[in-house]
C-alpha cells in the first residue's frame, strides 16, 4: 500500500505544546525530536511503508537516511537543520495505513530562527505544493501554514495554561482559510499535573468566539498511554467518517446502476462471464451493503469516543502540604530599621539641641519615609509569578489558575497581622480595539467584561458616569447607548461566516479589519464609579482569605489599581515584592498594567516556564529588552547592573539535566550586549527553581538557595547602599550639632542608637529584641 495517498493528520500547536511527544507516543517509537528547546525545524511527515527510511528536502536537493538515529543527528545539527524544508519519513508501523501524520514547528516560531521565516520558499509533499501567504494584518505567513490549513484533519494542541495570543492569532488566520469545516480537535496538554479546570473554560470560550459555536476541548497527556489510546480511537473514527463521507456519493452512483446490471446478466452467453459479471456485482453490492451498515453505527461510535475523552482525567502529580516549615529563612528586618530610624528622626526633630537643624532633619524624615525598596516579578502568564509568592508566604493566598489570573498590581508588605488593602480605581478605561501589524484585532477579554458589567442592575446603579470614544473626544453616555456602541464595534469584527447578534450584544468575533472600517467606531470605554477609596479586611479567618482570591480572579478585579497585602513572612521583611500580570495576557488592561513596573523598580524578578523559554514572540521581547537595559548600564556597571535582575526558570522539576544547561546557556546568550560569540553577560544570575514543589514542601533546596541570594543582592543595595548611608548621614549631623562638651550624654546616647542600627543591617532577625523607645525627653 502507498502511504502517500493516505489522508493527512497535522499535528499543530505553539511551540513546546507537545506535539513531538505526542506523535511519538502515536508512532510508538522515539522519532521526532523533542527538546525543550525548538526541535522541529519543519514539517515532518510520517507515512506507512515496509521499511524505514527518511528522505529529506533541502531546496531542491534530496537526501535519504536509513535509521533513526542518523535522523536523529541530522535534525539536531543547526547548521544543517535550518536549510530543511521538509523531512519524510516512511515506517512500518500498522496504525498509519490509514493516514499520514505531520508534525510541525510551532505556530509561533519566530522568523530566521530554527530555518523559518516568513518568506520560506514552498515545499511540495505527495500531490500538495505549499506556498507562504499573507495574513489579515498583511504579515507573511510560513508555508507549514498552509500545509496544516489543507490537512484532512488537524490536532491541534494548547500549553496547559491555555489559549495565549500566538494561539489565537493563529485560528483567526485558520478559520479565515478553513470557514466552516469541522475537521479540527483541540486539545490541552496536561503535562504540568492535574488540571484545575481554568485553562479549558477559558480556552473553551475563545474558541467559541473565534469559530462563532461550541468547540470540544478535551484533555490529554501526551506521555500517558490511556490518554493516547482514546486519541487513537478518536482518529480512527474520525478517518472512517471521512472516507466513508468521501466515498458514499460514488457509491450511491453505483447502487443506482445495480437493478439494470443484473436486468442484463440473463442476456450473456457462456457460464463463465456470467459468473464473472455477477460475482464482481455480487462484491460491490457486499461493498454497498457494509458502507451503509457503517454509516448506521458510526454516530454511536463517534459518540463513544468522544464520551471516552470527555472521562479522561490526567493522574495527579507532586503532593505534599503546602510549604513544610523547616529550614526557615530568617533574615534583617529592613522594614523596622526603616521605622526606628523615622523614629529617631521625630525624636531628634523634637530636641531642642537640633532646633536649627529642622529643614534638614525634615528633609531626611522625607527621605526615610519615600525609601520604599520594591523588588517587581514579571514575566508572560502562567509562568509561576504568582505561585511563588504563595511559597515565599508559605500560604497559597494568592489565585493561581492555568488561564491568565492576576488582574492588578498586587504588593507584598511585612505585618504582624494578615490584612488586605484593596485600593480602588475611581475611573478605568477599557479598550475596545487593538493594533495587530497594519490592521486592528478586537479586545475579546474587555469586550466580554463589559457585557457582562452591563448586564447587572447592581453594577449599573454603582455608575457615576460612562463615556465612550469615537476619534479622539470621550462623549457622555447612558448604559443603553453603551450596549448599542459596543454592538457596533462587535458587529465590524463579526466573522463573515457567522450573524452578528447571535447571543447577545457581543457576536463571535474572529478576523482582522483596517482602519478604515473602524474609523467611526468607538474605540474604548470609561467608567465612572460611585464607590471609590479602598477596602481593608482581616485575612485570618479561611473565608476572608477565599474572599480574596474570590475577588482577584473575577471580573472585579480590573476595578482595582493595586492591592497590598501585609503578611508576617520572613522576607517581606527586606522590601516591597510586586506581583504583576502577565505581559502576554489576553486582557489588554492587564498588559497595560504591566508596562513600566520592571523598570520602576529596585530588584526585578524575571519569570520563564522552563518547558516554554524560547517560546513564541512573548519571552524573547522580554529578553531582548532586558538585554537592551543591561547593554545601557555600562560594562563598567556590570556587576552591579547584573544583580539587578534575577531570572528564574520555573517549572524546573520537568527539565533533566541537560535541558536545565541549555536553557540556562540560552538564556545568557539572550542577554548578551552583543552577538559576538562568548559575549554573554556572566553576571546575569540565571536560577532554576521549581515554586509549585516549593509550595507543596517538596523542595531540592533550589527554592531556599535563591532566597538568600535574594537576601544578599537586599541587603547590598537597600541595606549598604540605602539606609547605612541615611545613618551616616545623622551620624555628620550629630557631630556638627553636638561637639564636644555641650549635650555629650545626648550625643553617646545617639550615637549608640546608630551603632545599633548598623549592627542590626548584618544581624538576621536582630530587630525582634528591639522596643521603640518612650518619646524624648529632654533635661
Amino acid at each position: 500500500m502507498d502511504g502517500s495517498a493516505a489522508p493527512l493528520v497535522a499535528v499543530a500547536g505553539a511551540f513546546n505544546a507537545g506535539k513531538s511527544s505526542l506523535v511519538n507516543s502515536l508512532l510508538e517509537r522515539e522519532i521526532s525530536p523533542v527538546d525543550v528547546l525548538p526541535a522541529t525545524p519543519c514539517p515532518i511527515i510520517f507515512q506507512y511503508g515496509a521499511n524505514f527510511c527518511a528522505r529529506l528536502t533541502v531546496g531542491r536537493q534530496q537526501r535519504e537516511l536509513a535509521t533513526v538515529r542518523e535522523l536523529s543527528v541530522y535534525l539536531r545539527r543547526a547548521d544543517r537543520r535550518e536549510k530543511l524544508q521538509l523531512v519524510t519519513v516512511t515506517l512500518p508501523q500498522p496504525w498509519m495505513q490509514f493516514c499520514r501524520l505531520m508534525d510541525t514547528p510551532g505556530t509561533d516560531s519566530a522568523a530566521g530562527e530554527n530555518g523559518l521565516s516568513p518568506e520560506e520558499i514552498p515545499f511540495e509533499a505527495g500531490q500538495q505544493s505549499y506556498r507562504p501567504q499573507n495574513n489579515a494584518a498583511g504579515k507573511r505567513v510560513p508555508s507549514f501554514w498552509t500545509a496544516v490549513a489543507q490537512a484532512e484533519l488537524i490536532v491541534y494542541l494548547f500549553h496547559q495554561r491555555g489559549m495565549d495570543e500566538s494561539d489565537r492569532r493563529f485560528l483567526q488566520w485558520l478559520q479565515q482559510e478553513r470557514g466552516r469545516k469541522r475537521d479540527i480537535s483541540f486539545w490541552i496538554n496536561c503535562n504540568l499535573g492535574r488540571p484545575d479546570g481554568t485553562a479549558l473554560s477559558a480556552t473553551r470560550n475563545a474558541l467559541g468566539e473565534i469559530f462563532g459555536r461550541e468547540i470540544p476541548l478535551y484533555y490529554l497527556d501526551t506521555m500517558d498511554r490511556s490518554g493516547i489510546r482514546r486519541l487513537k480511537q478518536y482518529l480512527t473514527v474520525e478517518l472512517a467518517a471521512r472516507a466513508l463521507e468521501d466515498q458514499w456519493e460514488s457509491l450511491k452512483q453505483l447502487d443506482r446502476l445495480i437493478p439494470g446490471r443484473l436486468k442484463k446478466l440473463p442476456g450473456i452467453s457462456g457460464d463463465g462471464d456470467f459468473l464473472l459479471r455477477f460475482w464482481e456485482i455480487h462484491a460491490e453490492a457486499g461493498e454497498i451493503l457494509d458502507a451503509v451498515h457503517s454509516r448506521e453505527i458510526l454516530p454511536a461510535a463517534r459518540h463513544q469516543a468522544r464520551e471516552a475523552l470527555d472521562a479522561y482525567r490526567p493522574a495527579a502529580t507532586g503532593g505534599g502540604s503546602p510549604a513544610k516549615a523547616g529550614g526557615e529563612l530568617k533574615t534583617v528586618n529592613l522594614t523596622g530599621i526603616k521605622e526606628r530610624l523615622l523614629n529617631l528622626i521625630r525624636r531628634l526633630l523634637a530636641d531642642p539641641a537640633f532646633k536649627n537643624s529642622g529643614r534638614e532633619l525634615r528633609d531626611l524624615l522625607t527621605t526615610v519615609e519615600r525609601d520604599d525598596f520594591m523588588v517587581t516579578a514579571c514575566g508572560s502568564f502562567s509562568s509561576g509569578k504568582s505561585t511563588f509568592f504563595n511559597a515565599l508566604l508559605k500560604e497559597a493566598l494568592l489565585p493561581v489558575q492555568d488561564k491568565p489570573t492576576t488582574a492588578c498590581i498586587t504588593r507584598l508588605h511585612y505585618g504582624e497581622e494578615k490584612t488586605a488593602v484593596l485600593n480602588y480605581d475611581p475611573q478605568i478605561t477599557l479598550p475596545l480595539f487593538r493594533p495587530e501589524g497594519q490592521a486592528f484585532q478586537p479586545c475579546l477579554e474587555e469586550l466580554r467584561i463589559l457585557r457582562e458589567w452591563l448586564a447587572d442592575p447592581a453594577f449599573i446603579a454603582g455608575l457615576t458616569g460612562t463615556e465612550i470614544l469615537r476619534g479622539e473626544k470621550f462623549t457622555c453616555t447612558d448604559p443603553v447607548c453603551l450596549k448599542k456602541a459596543l454592538a457596533e464595534t462587535a458587529h465590524i469584527f463579526a466573522s463573515r461566516y457567522l450573524s452578528p447578534g447571535r447571543d447577545g450584544p457581543v457576536p463571535a468575533l474572529a478576523r482582522l479589519v483596517s482602519a478604515k472600517r473602524l474609523a467611526a467606531a468607538p474605540s474604548a470605554v470609561r467608567l465612572t464609579f460611585r464607590h471609590t477609596g479602598r477596602e481593608t479586611f482581616s485575612l485570618v479567618e479561611p473565608p476572608a482569605a477565599n474572599r480574596l482570591r474570590q475577588l482577584l480572579s473575577s471580573a472585579q478585579a480590573c476595578r482595582l489599581k493595586t492591592v497590598d497585602i501585609y503578611y508576617p513572612a520572613e522576607l517581606l521583611k527586606l522590601a516591597t515584592f510586586v506581583d504583576t500580570p502577565g505581559i502576554d495576557s489576553v486582557h489588554g488592561l492587564h498588559r497595560l498594567k504591566s508596562a513600566g513596573w520592571l523598570e520602576k523598580s529596585d530588584l526585578g524578578l524575571v519569570f520563564l516556564h522552563g518547558r516554554h523559554v524560547l517560546a513564541g514572540k512573548t519571552h524573547r521581547k522580554l529578553l531582548d529588552t532586558l538585554a537592551g537595559q543591561l547593554q545601557h548600564l555600562g560594562h563598567g556597571e556590570a556587576a552591579d547592573g547584573g544583580s539587578r535582575f534575577f531570572f528564574l526558570v520555573n517549572f524546573a522539576d520537568t527539565l533533566n539535566g541537560v535541558e536545565k544547561e541549555r536553557v540556562v546557556n540560552h538564556v545568557r546568550r539572550r542577554l548578551a550586549p552583543d552577538t559576538r560569540p562568548g559575549s554573554a553577560l556572566p553576571w546575569a544570575q540565571v536560577h532554576l527553581l521549581s515554586a509549585r514543589a516549593a509550595l507543596e514542601g517538596n523542595d531540592d533546596g533550589a527554592f531556599q538557595r535563591f532566597l538568600r541570594h535574594l537576601e544578599q543582592a537586599i541587603l547590598a543595595r537597600r541595606g549598604k547602599g540605602v539606609l547605612a548611608g541615611r545613618v551616616a548621614r545623622m551620624e555628620r549631623l550629630l557631630d556638627e550639632r553636638l561637639p564636644d562638651g555641650g549635650g555629650k550624654n545626648n550625643r553617646e546616647q545617639y550615637r549608640k542608637e546608630l551603632q545599633e542600627i548598623r549592627q542590626m543591617l548584618t544581624m538576621p532577625g536582630g530587630y525582634r529584641r528591639w522596643k521603640t523607645p518612650a518619646p524624648w525627653k529632654t533635661v
